[in-house]
């Protein structure tokens, strides 16, 4: 049996066997101490090759448990010549992680109700119904896919009852083409593009602080360090890179601030 045939069948197994444990356990998004501290306790106690294999399943359990928590589908990785686009600077389909999305999320401050959250590439609207976990007033998502949008908007509908802002809305545009809302303040990025796109997003939230004064956060998460912002940093001087993490071996969060700088980060 596969890890991913293992986890879907454990996991089954435990929401079937353990139903009322389940749902209790579903109410409690912010608080995944359970997998992560089963993570750690496999660092002391499984050789290598294991501990490789059981991080794997420990990961596809928390995949298929939360997309069950939310009614929602976004577990999936879509080469981007399956979507229909040839932009070679259009990535690849993968959603953030549950807890990856959690860890991001602990590195800054939101201040309730006045924060309004904008996904870059927002695919299926995972990194959206996530965002409106938090006390943002407003989430955005921009998805350049037709297919990838739909699906969100599925997504989104299947999960507004359990969300905590329910202001959403999700654009499918062309990226360069979204004029960035003046009362945006923290913008995610999960590698969704690079090259002459990224450039042309930047320079976007150049002329929105430029016209609306503010304090902006960018979260931008990469699995190559250096990134693809790293590479045309220079030419935005105004980015003040504010911290670099380092989430799993391939998940780098770069944290930058612009605007009125300290006003988000922590």
């Amino acid at each position: 049996m596969t890890a991913y045939a293992m986890t879907a069948h454990w996991g089954a197994h435990m929401l079937a066997t353990h139903g009322g444990a389940g749902h209790w356990l579903s109410g409690r998004w912010h608080a995944p101490a359970a997998f992560i501290g089963l993570s750690l306790a496999l660092d002391r106690l499984a050789p290598g090759w294991i501990l490789q294999k059981l991080r794997y399943m420990l990961f596809r359990i928390s995949e298929r448990f939360y997309e069950w928590r939310f009614g929602i589908v976004s577990d999936a990785e879509i080469l981007i010549d399956a979507l229909g686009i040839t932009d070679a600077a259009c990535h690849d389909y993968l959603a953030t992680g549950y807890l990856r999305f959690r860890q991001v999320m602990k590195l800054i401050a939101i201040r309730d109700g006045r924060d309004v959250f904008l996904d870059f590439g927002s695919g299926m609207g995972r990194a959206v119904v996530l965002a409106a976990t938090y006390p943002f007033d407003k989430v955005i998502g921009v998805e350049i896919a037709p297919s990838l949008h739909a699906l969100a908007t599925e997504n989104v509908r299947r999960a507004l009852k359990k969300l905590r802002c329910r202001d959403i809305e999700l654009h499918n545009v062309d990226a360069r083409a979204f004029a960035i809302p003046p009362e945006v303040t923290v913008i995610y990025m999960w590698n969704p593009f690079a090259g002459d796109i990224l450039n042309a997003v930047l320079a976007n939230i150049q002329r929105s602080l430029a016209e609306s004064p503010r304090a902006l956060t960018i979260l931008h998460l990469s699995p190559e360090n250096p990134t693809n912002l790293d590479v045309i940093a220079d030419r935005f001087p105004w980015l003040n890179e504010f911290k670099r993490v380092r989430l799993g071996a391939h998940s780098l969060a770069v944290i930058y601030t612009c605007g009125a700088v300290a006003a988000l980060a922590v």
